[in-house]
């Protein structure tokens, strides 16, 4: 159960455990299978989704998240996500779509309260 040759090279390998630990935990054990551009896409999404976990657990480290507190942290989700785009501007169209769906969910979640 191994990726690609030359995949920890390219992706790190921190993403690659957390890719193949999670495919693991879903039932997927047959990595090797996996295409090079498939495993683009997983590294991507992974660093596109650290910062909600990063975000996520800020939260829940306290007992009272403050209204305040989820604005800032809106934006630190929505600039981490564009950085991103900036830095990966030819992405698969899958990573493409991901972002726009995110940084849309979170301008109709928490654009309104930015704009108060």
């Amino acid at each position: 159960m191994a990726p690609p040759s030359g995949a920890e090279r390219n992706y790190g390998r921190p993403v690659i455990i957390l890719i193949v630990s999670t495919l693991a935990l879903l039932g997927n054990t047959d990595v090797a299978n996996f295409t090079q551009e498939e495993w683009e896409i997983m590294t991507h999404a992974v660093d596109v989704l650290a910062v909600f976990n990063e975000v996520t657990r800020e939260i829940f480290a306290e007992n009272n998240a403050l209204l305040s507190k989820t604005t800032v942290l809106s934006r630190i989700i929505q600039r981490k996500v564009t950085m991103h785009e900036e830095n990966h501007p030819r992405a698969q169209e899958n990573i493409m779509r991901l972002r726009k769906l995110l940084l849309e969910g979170l301008r109709s979640r928490f654009g309104q309260r930015e704009s108060n």
